[in-house]
């Protein structure tokens, strides 16, 4: 198997990455990365499609901080596509500053997400990126 990474522009985070997977000589799969912020109209179908992959106690836990991902974290939120457009997976993540001791490490999705909205409005310079879910649409998993 064999990945093909092109960087389609080299605008840092505002470029489109088209990559490939290669079997035994045959493309078996060909998707495009693009952050929600390049395709905010996406915003709709990743609710749609988390509400469908999610466990239902996470429908009903705090979620003060979930909707600002959407917003002022919207260059961390990678969507995956076919070449049709078709969203195949997303990912949420947010940056923040850590302190790289241990004790520093935030325990809870919240709290990551509060720290990352305290580092921006503070100016801070994150240092540690924060995979926060990674959402496959059914239509896309069992594939290999």
């Amino acid at each position: 198997m064999r990945w093909v990474f092109s960087i389609a522009t080299p605008t840092l985070c505002c470029n489109t990455m088209y990559a490939g997977i290669e079997r035994q000589g045959k493309w078996k799969m060909e998707f495009y990365a693009f952050t929600l912020r390049q395709k905010p109209d996406y915003a709709e179908l990743i609710e749609v499609l988390s509400q469908e992959a999610l466990p239902e106690f996470l429908h009903n836990c705090d979620s003060t901080y979930w909707g600002i991902l959407f917003d002022k974290f919207s260059i961390f939120q990678i969507l995956i596509c076919d070449p049709s457009g078709d969203l195949m997976e997303f990912g949420h993540a947010v940056p923040f500053v850590w302190n790289f001791m241990p004790e520093d490490l935030p325990e809870t999705i919240f709290e990551i997400i509060s720290r990352a909205c305290e580092a921006q409005d503070n100016g801070q310079i994150p240092n540690t990126l924060s995979a926060l879910a990674v959402i496959v649409n059914k239509n896309y998993r069992r594939r290999g």
